[in-house]
């Protein structure tokens, strides 16, 4: 887990410092220490993801692909975020024969029916994650096309920030406060599913934001 903390102070072209990063127990994220860490957040940004091979079994990777990730909107829920961002896969489809779609779209399901004030969910293709492509993507890269993990990322930030704005009281609530546009609240929570188009569209605007931007400006984060 990993939070923000926008007004640190930076020395030029450093950002790093920014971002802090927690080692916690995935399995326990409804433990006061772990909800401690989401309180007062905007946003989360869920990125969790393995597959059979890795995992070890059918069932470890469910474990990780739905009961984690629905875990985790549940307690960003629970703290009051009002945003929240998936990163599922293109095909996902809960009714699917096939087990890594099939869980990614049963993932999505909980996510979106927790009525944030702002849903995202990105359906990106082939990953294309560099040095740390397995074997087989990397014969499917030859295939098919594939977008940078660092184009997902902007993309969600940029579809974040834009819902964060057009609501600003919720970006600053509490705690346990009511998502705006969540269950009870009366309006319609948004829901926006990103494909590879989306995602390559919204991630190359702020690409060419933080190229035109000052250094320590809002866009370099």
């Amino acid at each position: 887990m990993a939070s923000v903390n926008p007004s640190a102070t930076l020395a030029p072209h450093v950002t790093s410092r920014r971002l802090v990063e927690h080692t916690i127990d995935i399995s326990r994220l409804d433990a006061p220490e772990n909800a401690a860490l989401l309180a007062g957040c905007a946003a989360t940004f869920c990125a969790l993801g393995t597959t059979r091979g890795d995992a070890g079994s059918s069932e470890a990777f469910r474990r990780v692909d739905l009961e984690y990730v629905t875990a985790s909107a549940r307690a960003s829920r629970a703290a009051g975020a009002p945003q929240f961002s998936l990163v599922s896969s293109a095909g996902a489809n809960p009714k699917s024969w096939f087990l890594y779609p099939q869980t990614k779209g049963e993932a999505e399901e909980p996510v979106k029916a927790l009525s944030f004030a702002d849903t995202a969910i990105a359906r990106p293709g082939l990953l294309g994650r560099g040095e740390r492509m397995r074997t087989a993507e990397k014969f499917a890269n030859w295939l098919m096309p594939v977008i940078p993990v660092e184009t997902v990322a902007r993309a969600l930030r940029v579809n974040a920030e834009a819902a964060l704005d057009k609501q600003p009281e919720t970006a600053a609530a509490g705690a346990g406060a009511p998502a705006a546009g969540g269950a009870g609240s009366g309006a319609a929570p948004a829901v926006t599913v990103l494909d590879n188009t989306a995602l390559y569209k919204l991630g190359a605007a702020l690409a060419v934001a933080v190229a035109g931007s000052p250094a320590g400006s809002k866009a370099e984060l």
